[in-house]
């Protein structure tokens, strides 16, 4: 084996390394927050306060739009699509 596919793999073990102790500190952070621990914090913001988030991308305002405009785009048609499931009901 070459010497940089051990190092490539090494990193590829740290990453899952770090990838599982957050996955079970994020765990443990849910066990805390439904003891009281979070206070009136809701799970994400309990999350945020320690630092256990990843950050999405900053969007522009236009990506916003656009992403509402889908999210409400599909609502309506899952809207349409239960009312004909409701009519075919009765």
């Amino acid at each position: 084996m070459r010497f940089a596919d051990t190092i490539e793999q090494a990193e590829i073990i740290d990453e899952l390394r770090a990838e599982d102790a957050k996955n079970q500190m994020t765990a443990a952070a849910l066990v805390g927050w439904q003891s009281g621990a979070g206070g009136k914090k809701t799970f994400g913001d309990y999350l945020k306060s320690l630092g256990l988030t990843d950050k999405g991308p900053k969007l522009t305002p236009e990506q916003k739009k656009r992403i509402s405009k889908q999210a409400i785009t599909k609502a309506e048609a899952i809207r349409r699509k239960d009312r004909k499931r409701r009519k075919k009901r009765k």
